[in-house]
């Protein structure tokens, strides 16, 4: 088993982050949350992240590009902070792009804390890799006796 965006909506501080685009790619695995704070984010991922921006560095008007980037990079979809003076809303162009590559995207409320949501989603994924190794560990004990 691997942890999806579908998992990530049963979390409780996923509960204010709301799926706007993209709900045929909720099946992607999500390997770690990532938070970009750079124009460009090829050179940090390695493909499955959840990707969180702020807007700091990424305005509005160059989102579409970021989109892109993200799709091409795998990941397993972006998450945007909104309501605060860099990204009100996010544009329908980006709801349709993403939507057209089944890419989840999804719209966070600024005063949610990100450190909260990360946690969460990290300590899904360790839980995850847990159980992973311990189903092995077992399989192999069955073998071995």
């Amino acid at each position: 088993m691997s942890v999806t965006c579908q998992d990530l909506l049963t979390l409780k501080y996923f509960e204010r982050i709301k799926l706007v685009a993209g709900p045929n790619g909720l099946d992607r695995t999500v390997t770690w949350p990532y938070v970009g704070q750079t124009s460009t984010i090829s050179q940090w991922v390695h493909g499955g992240e959840l990707l969180f921006i702020t807007g700091i560095v990424h305005s509005a008007d160059k989102l579409k590009d970021l989109i892109l980037e993200c799709i091409q990079k795998k990941l397993a979809g972006l998450v945007i902070l909104v309501g605060n003076e860099y990204i009100n809303s996010i544009p329908e162009e980006l709801l349709a792009q993403a939507d057209a590559a089944d890419f989840p995207l999804f719209e966070m409320p600024w005063d949610v804390k990100l450190i909260d949501v990360t946690r969460e989603i990290t300590d899904l994924i360790m839980r995850d890799k847990f159980e992973i190794k311990k189903s092995k560990a077992l399989s192999q004990q069955m073998v071995d006796f």
